[in-house]
């Protein structure tokens, strides 16, 4: 079992290079055998005792967080490498698209803002008092730190 972890590991390191449209089915199948790999090794190898399985909820889990992986793939492709640009502020995005993220993140946290505090001024349940507050307030904070963000970039763009 051992050996096999080192395995997933080092295909793990591969996984930049299979085709988009089959890396996360791929992640998914070696994340599940990997699964089973734990189950056994729970079990303290014994095999021929049972049968070992996944439980579905568990596959149900390792498929979402394959698919989320996926969608995340697709986007960093789509918008160029910004994993580290949220703290270093370097990216290789085109300073236009990463102006419009930023801007476009910044509207959708003023349209939380508002959709939370509908819901606080008209709860469904009793005890959705200040919950819904608290998420209008944490939404305010980051359209205007973002909003803020977004202008200074805006600065820095080429006048066309």
């Amino acid at each position: 079992m051992n050996l096999a972890d080192h395995y997933y590991e080092q295909g793990r390191k591969g996984d930049p290079y299979l085709p988009l449209n089959v890396r996360w089915a791929i992640r998914v199948a070696a994340s599940v055998y990997r699964e089973i790999g734990e189950v056994i090794r729970r079990a303290g190898y014994r095999v021929r005792e049972q049968r070992h399985f996944v439980p579905t909820g568990r596959k149900l889990r390792i498929v979402a967080a394959g698919l989320g992986a996926g969608v995340g793939d697709r986007v960093s492709m789509s918008l160029g490498n910004v994993s580290s640009s949220l703290m270093t502020g370097v990216t290789d995005m085109k300073p236009e698209a990463f102006y419009l993220a930023i801007f476009g993140l910044s509207l959708t946290c003023v349209i939380g803002t508002v959709m939370f505090a509908l819901v606080g001024m008209n709860p469904k349940v009793d005890n959705y008092d200040k919950l819904p507050w608290n998420y209008s307030i944490g939404c305010a904070v980051m359209a205007a730190v973002l909003g803020w963000w977004s202008r200074r970039l805006a600065i820095k763009l080429p006048v066309q």
